[in-house]
């Protein structure tokens, strides 16, 4: 069942940043940040302190997206996983290629990698060798919440769990691109547009009074980084129960 919400839902509160981003991620109640070209991923601790983080000379370097660890993060440039450790600065390649379109990191380390021109889901063992691989399927995008992965494909969402065994499948209500999960909440949202799908029980829509390029939940919150990659706007995920 689709139930269709008709209103025009306004941010809590909106902060403008300094650049341009593509990507945002979550780790330890920080907020990271990406551009889909170049060197550095930025680390907002506070409204007025950033930290960077550059993990390469190449300032023409492709972020597709990335994944923080304590020690490590991994980078996805599209065709290649690297690792950039944290604390010596080093970084080295894991696993290529054609079309990576999305990467996981579980908590026990271990990557889990959508080749999406070879249509496989790959689970990766703790030193990169492959452990399982599902064939026949093409994930837009994926996300890890309590020990079961999410798999976006067009036309459902397939939950996995760290075995590769399939638990269930979920019909989504329209194409999406991307996927985020709180608890057993699940958003999905089209990249650039304003239209966010949730299903707790059943699937909904909300309109938002901003365009979403990508999102991250941060504690008891949402966070949109908008369609110009220029602002976050936070939303109380109470709102949306």
């Amino acid at each position: 069942m689709l139930i269709f919400l008709l209103f025009y839902l306004i941010p809590d509160s909106t902060v403008h940043l300094d650049q341009v981003y593509n990507t945002i991620e979550q780790y330890n109640n920080k907020i990271y940040l990406a551009s889909f070209i170049g060197n550095s991923i930025y680390i907002r601790e506070s409204p007025s302190i950033r930290k960077t983080i550059t993990f390469s000379d190449d300032a023409n370097y492709r972020i597709q997206d990335f994944a923080v660890t304590p020690f490590v993060i991994y980078l996805n440039n599209g065709r290649a996983i690297e690792k950039y450790y944290l604390t010596s600065g080093t970084k080295e390649e894991v696993f290529t290629a054609r079309n990576i379109s999305s990467i996981i990191v579980t908590p026990n380390e271990e990557l889990v990698v959508s080749d999406y021109y070879q249509h496989k889901l790959i689970f990766l063992d703790f030193i990169y060798n492959r452990r399982l691989t599902v064939s026949d399927i093409n994930i837009k995008d994926m996300y890890f919440s309590n020990d079961i992965l999410y798999a976006l494909t067009n036309n459902a969402i397939h939950l996995y769990d760290e075995h590769g065994n399939i638990h269930e499948t979920i019909k989504i209500p329209e194409t999406s691109t991307n996927i985020i999960v709180k608890d057993n909440t699940i958003f999905l949202y089209f990249e650039d547009k304003n239209r966010l799908y949730i299903r707790n029980d059943a699937w909904e829509i909300i309109e938002l009074a901003c365009g979403i390029r990508d999102m991250a939940v941060l504690g008891h919150t949402l966070v949109i980084l908008d369609e110009s990659g220029s602002s976050l706007c936070f939303y109380d995920l109470s709102r949306f129960e």
